[in-house]
């Protein structure tokens, strides 16, 4: 199932990067989701193709978020750094999240081609992800936020840290970590919400790991044949980006 998704040329027309059905992604995810229960919400699992050396490491999020529950999800793309960092730095900025667009991009299709966006800065903000709080150009990128909308639910905030790591792999190819740190309450009430938060990550998380790989290793032959969704811009809502340079 994984190995044919997402925009599949077995799934999917060849004409892959034209805006796909609604219902055809709806029903796919929610595949994903009844796949992913047993393993997520009942058996407990936080990573998704990650080595123990990966697990391990230190990343830069891991300082801002205290004590944290950690998620860890990764790939192996058959394309050099230098070609994936531009797909990773456009991520929230500008090209959409490269998930499913119907639960987290507001209805907008996300880019499947490298839009135009300054390089990313600390204090670059999205009204979903908060602001970048770390940044090494080709390497590692950060992004952090309160998430005060749970401060109602459970009487605290939630700060979470998202973060990306880039490295080469084997045979010329590249290795993206993702690891999202949530600072969950130690309540009865958080640690349900935050079971919950866990199984609609793993879904969204590896999604958008799959995208990726499909965008960056098919975007010279997709840009070659004109196969991409330039006429469905703006890929993200209008105002959800704010890159620190600009004006509040």
């Amino acid at each position: 199932f994984a190995a044919r998704r997402p925009h599949s040329r077995i799934v999917r027309s060849p004409r892959d990067a034209l805006p796909g059905s609604l219902i055809e992604d709806f029903l796919i995810c929610t595949g994903q989701v009844l796949w992913t229960i047993p393993q997520v919400w009942i058996g407990g699992r936080r990573t998704w193709n990650v080595t123990a050396q990966e697990r391990a490491r230190e990343l830069p999020a891991d300082g801002m978020v205290k004590d944290a529950l950690k998620l860890d999800r990764a790939i192996t793309i058959a394309r050099p750094p230098a070609e994936v960092w531009p797909w990773v730095a456009r991520f929230g900025r500008g090209a959409g999240y490269y998930s499913w667009d119907f639960l987290d991009n507001r209805g907008h299709r996300h880019a499947d081609y490298l839009v135009d966006a300054p390089e990313p800065a600390v204090g670059d903000a999205n009204k979903l992800l908060g602001t970048i709080r770390h940044v090494d150009a080709g390497r590692e990128l950060v992004w952090y936020e309160e998430a005060d909308d749970f401060q109602k639910i459970l009487g605290a905030r939630v700060p979470n840290a998202f973060a990306f790591r880039i490295d080469p792999s084997e045979g010329g190819g590249t290795r993206v970590h993702l690891r999202l740190s949530i600072g969950i309450p130690r309540t009865l009430l958080a640690r349900a919400i935050g079971r919950l938060v866990t199984l609609l990550d793993h879904v969204m998380a590896t999604e958008m790991l799959r995208r990726l790989k499909f965008l960056v290793e098919t975007h010279e032959e997709r840009s070659r044949l004109g196969e991409t969704n330039r006429a469905l811009a703006p890929h993200q809502k209008p105002g959800e980006f704010r890159p620190v340079t600009a004006a509040p």
